[in-house]
């Protein structure tokens, strides 16, 4: 028969065979309950269709590290989106565990017209975003190569001849895109 503890203690454990258990054995088994610390991965995440995301198993304490994918390290990269698992053991021999759902998100697609300056030394040039895919609200952060920050609307105008970075963000049905 099996007894599932539930609590830490004392249990005596009693065996006995015959038809009057007239042949029997005991013994005392001291048992002690640990509960595990807590584990997460986290909250589920996302990954840019043809990127890599890696996933961490939090938390100085845990040694020993059984991923669903075979992987024994602390830290895996995902290249496919999915649910991943992790199961987790500390140097008390506690177990722990969790699952992350990975899910893909495309990068938007950005059409834009571009005016040139009129002139090799002149600030008359523009860019405008025409549209976005897929639709949906975005962020829009323009930059010059340095980072230095030109502005967040769909369009720049006052442009000199040069080169200009447009991230677009904040729109959950798409990756962050530069």
């Amino acid at each position: 028969k099996i007894f599932n503890a539930t609590q830490t203690g004392q249990y005596v454990a009693i065996a006995a065979n015959g038809p009057q258990g007239a042949c029997f054995s005991a013994d005392t088994v001291e048992l002690t309950i640990r509960r595990p610390p807590n584990f997460s991965l986290g909250p589920d995440t996302t990954v840019c269709n043809d990127s890599t995301i890696v996933l961490t198993a939090p938390g100085q304490t845990w040694r020993e590290f059984k991923w669903s994918t075979g992987e024994s390290t602390r830290a895996i990269t995902v290249r496919k989106a999915g649910s991943y698992f992790v199961e987790v053991k500390n140097g008390n021999d506690c177990y722990n565990e969790d699952t992350i759902q990975v899910v893909a998100r495309p990068r938007a697609r950005i059409r834009a017209d571009l005016l040139p300056p009129t002139g090799c030394t002149t600030a008359d040039g523009s860019i405008r975003v025409t549209s976005l895919t897929p639709t949906g609200t975005y962020s829009y952060a323009w930059l010059r190569p340095d980072s230095t920050s030109l502005g967040n609307a769909p369009q720049i105008t006052n442009l000199r001849e040069g080169s200009y970075l447009l991230r677009v963000s904040g729109n959950p049905l798409a990756c962050t895109t530069d």
